[in-house]
């Protein structure tokens, strides 16, 4: 079986898609060669009520922090087209096209998501142009809330690398990317990519990053980015790595590569999780998480937990002194450092299945004051309430 994850809404495909006839597609964008394909529209909206910590959500503000409406404070909300042609002895071409919906004034971002075409035959699969990043793929899976939530204890912490946080923003798909993922050999399956350093996924090209001992400025060059990732599963126990290579090169600044590892089990009654994330930046810090899951017997509720702490990791400056000698005598000097911090953040939710495609749920999250200083928040909490339909 190929797996071919274009994104973490195709796990769901068999509860989110309407196929379409063929012939209306298919006559529109296509040549009458072209009439055995398919086209199928796929889509999830979430709309939910709370209010935000006023910190930055995925790269933008989330608000004045008062009671509003959330375009997707658990799940993104999205609309997308996908296809198929059989080619024969086994091959099989494919493409994606995806764009974020924000619910709250019906606005799209263009196929912000996804756009791509692939190939997929007993080889695996090959995949080209914009689409989630193997870290997304791989790290999602450990993550029992989901990092869109606007409770995300990951999130909010900086340790997830499903929405990898770097230089104040977040990144989990990628422009100019070819990837290969494998078919599953006795439950391993593994991932690579190239994301072409035209691409710039984390805005680095060019960025300033300070100055040489002469006082001329230094300037960050965008690199090529590799990456791999496994994953293997055996039983109701899954384990998971990824490696992407440095994403820039940024003199006067500590950048590296960046990792992750994920595990999970199932106990049947409740499934537990954990992973670890090393960012890119020390600044972005490294740490890891905790989370549960358990349904509620014999009902369609199903309720969690997860905490995530990240070990260390830099927000600004700060003052601190010294004392130095000075003749026969010390003096205090003051000097300015990369202000320390240790960011925690936990987060609760319950969901409510309505139907196979449609779920109620309500969640809560709270950050530490290191959290609130990483994350320029102006509170500690966060919560909403909301429903989340799939087509």
């Amino acid at each position: 079986m190929i797996i071919i994850p274009i994104d973490s809404y195709q796990k769901r495909k068999d509860i989110m898609k309407k196929t379409l006839l063929a012939s209306a597609v298919i006559g529109m964008l296509a040549a009458p060669a072209w009439a055995q394909s398919e086209a199928t529209l796929y889509g999830t909206l979430d709309v939910g009520y709370g209010v935000g910590n006023q910190g930055i959500y995925e790269g933008a503000a989330t608000g004045n922090g008062k009671f509003q409406q959330w375009g997707g404070s658990k799940a993104t909300s999205v609309w997308g087209l996908k296809g198929s042609e059989d080619l024969g002895n086994g091959l099989k071409a494919y493409f994606q096209l995806e764009s974020e919906i924000n619910p709250e004034d019906g606005a799209s971002e263009g196929f912000n998501r996804a756009a791509f075409v692939g190939l997929a035959g007993n080889f695996g699969a090959i995949q080209a142009g914009r689409q989630s990043t193997v870290a997304s793929n791989i790290m999602s899976e450990f993550d029992v809330s989901g990092a869109p939530a606007l409770t995300s204890s990951l999130g909010n912490a900086g340790v997830s690398g499903d929405a990898q946080r770097f230089a104040d923003g977040t990144y989990d798909h990628a422009d100019s990317v070819i990837a290969y993922v494998s078919p599953e050999f006795s439950g391993f399956s593994f991932q690579a990519a190239v994301i072409l350093k035209n691409d710039d996924a984390f805005g680095l090209d060019g960025m300033n990053t300070g100055s040489d001992i002469w006082g001329n400025p230094l300037y960050a060059s965008a690199k090529t980015i590799y990456t791999i990732g496994a994953m293997y599963s055996y039983g109701d126990f899954t384990i998971g790595a990824v490696y992407e290579s440095k994403p820039a090169s940024m003199p006067g600044t500590d950048i590296s590569a960046s990792w992750g590892i994920g595990a999970k089990y199932d106990f049947g009654s409740f499934l537990v999780s954990a992973s670890y994330f090393d960012n890119h930046l020390k600044n972005d810090g490294r740490g890891f998480s905790l989370g549960i899951a358990a349904p509620i017997s014999n009902t369609a509720f199903t309720v969690g937990a997860q905490v995530a702490y990240n070990m260390k990791a830099y927000s600004g400056t700060e003052t601190k002194y010294a004392w130095i000698p000075s003749g026969s005598t010390w003096v205090p000097y003051a000097y300015d450092t990369d202000r320390e911090v240790k960011p925690l953040a936990w987060e609760l939710f319950a969901t409510y299945d309505l139907s196979k495609r449609t779920q109620l749920y309500v969640q809560y999250g709270g950050t530490n004051n290191d959290a609130e200083t990483f994350n320029a928040a102006e509170r500690k909490y966060s919560a909403s309430i909301g429903m989340i339909h799939n087509f």
